[in-house]
């Protein structure tokens, strides 16, 4: 038998030291990996059984993927690592591939992965290891059994060797699908794994921002329209409670029939002074409201929002950062959800990076979306004859 190489485990992305003793690590975004360092790997070719032990507290997780990257066309392979407990996997490298990577299930909270052992093995104990591995999970279904062996033959008759190898991989991968299972973890738990913030994370953001020397002034800019008293004080609060201080509610109402609203944006702009409202006389609609509200603005940015949505109590936070890190930044986007009638976070929209294609079809960015002021300036604000879409308009 061949030695294991020598390898190690290096986190990659979206991990950090669990503070939690039961599990080493925490995932904290959304592409959690580590990469598997190899000695000469881009020399390597071969097949190959990957150890290792793999602990999680999420007893529904789905396994962990190992990636093989090839440059080759940037040729990526994901193999799913069938776990109960363990990583026990058998693959086939090719020479030139340039990195290994684990990558964590994103439903996965903490978890414990050993440093991994890699051991060259020969093609017939790859081939054997695979067969056994099929055989075992048909243990006790005689009649697919009987079908497995059947196509076996039929496929050797056919193609020879390397037919049969090609079908040996292919029900071996399928079998580490299966019993890897569905991805079960509902939205609830992920939000208490990766969105849910504390006392610390709230300290932690007011020792950031006491440090800033030139903060940047955020404009939120919110159209009403005979809006519920119930939503409209939450959208207000939402942004009262912001952990990021230095920002500006300009609200436009347009012209409610609902007495209502009015006495609500003056209680609100009376008791907080960064709250500037404008009533207008005449109903105009929504592209109308949201240019009075514009005229509001005194920020380097303007943020859109609706009088019925709720920010994120950070959201703020993260779009002064991003300004910050990058002060020629125009346009910034979040990913957003929704609540049902129980205020429970349902409906996850997980945008991606910027995909102009993509916003030729669709208005992705939605809310929350940040554009700088004088870009909206430029363009003349939102256009009147595009009430409902008027949002889409302005980003196009």
């Amino acid at each position: 038998m061949a030695s294991p190489l020598r390898v190690g485990l290096k986190p990659r992305t979206d991990l950090e030291v669990n503070p939690d003793p039961d599990y080493e690590w925490r995932v904290i975004g959304s592409r959690p990996s580590f990469e598997v360092e190899v000695d000469d790997l881009d020399t390597t070719e071969g097949w190959f059984r990957l150890r290792a032990d793999y602990r999680a507290d999420d007893p529904r997780r789905t396994a962990p993927v190992l990636r093989t990257v090839h440059p080759i066309g940037g040729t990526s392979r994901a193999l799913q690592i069938a776990t109960n407990d363990e990583i026990d996997k058998v693959f086939h490298v090719l020479s030139g591939t340039t990195a290994l990577f684990v990558d964590v299930p994103v439903t996965t909270g903490g978890f414990t992965m050993s440093a991994p052992s890699l051991c060259p093995i020969s093609q017939p104990e790859a081939a054997l290891r695979m067969t056994s591995k099929v055989l075992r999970s048909l243990r006790k279904e005689p009649e697919a059994r009987s079908t497995l062996i059947s196509r076996t033959l039929n496929t050797i008759r056919r193609g020879g060797p390397s037919a049969l190898r090609d079908q040996l991989v292919a029900d071996y991968e399928g079998l580490q699908r299966r019993q890897a299972g569905p991805l079960t973890i509902d939205y609830g738990s992920w939000v208490k794994w990766h969105d849910t913030l504390d006392d610390l994370d709230r300290a932690a953001v007011a020792s950031i921002v006491d440090e800033l020397i030139d903060p940047p002034l955020i404009s939120v800019v919110m159209p009403t329209y005979n809006t519920p008293e119930r939503w409209l004080r939450r959208a207000i609060d939402s942004v009262i409670e912001q952990w990021y201080p230095h920002w500006q509610l300009c609200i436009a109402d347009d012209a409610s029939s609902e007495a209502h609203v009015s006495k609500i944006l003056a209680e609100y702009a009376e008791a907080d002074n960064r709250i500037s409202i404008k009533i207008r006389e005449l109903n105009g609609h929504i592209s109308a409201a949201s240019n009075s509200a514009l005229r509001l603005a005194a920020g380097s940015h303007v943020a859109l929002l609706d009088h019925d949505d709720e920010l994120a109590p950070h959201a703020l936070f993260l779009v002064a950062q991003a300004i910050i890190g990058d002060p020629d930044v125009d346009v910034i986007y979040s990913d957003e959800d929704k609540l049902d009638h129980r205020g429970r976070r349902v409906d996850p929209h997980f945008k991606p990076d910027y995909n102009y294609d993509l916003l030729l079809g669709q208005n992705y960015l939605s809310h929350l979306t940040v554009i700088r002021r004088a870009l909206v300036d430029d363009v003349g604000g939102f256009r009147q004859g595009f009430e409902g879409s008027q949002d889409y308009d302005l980003v196009l």
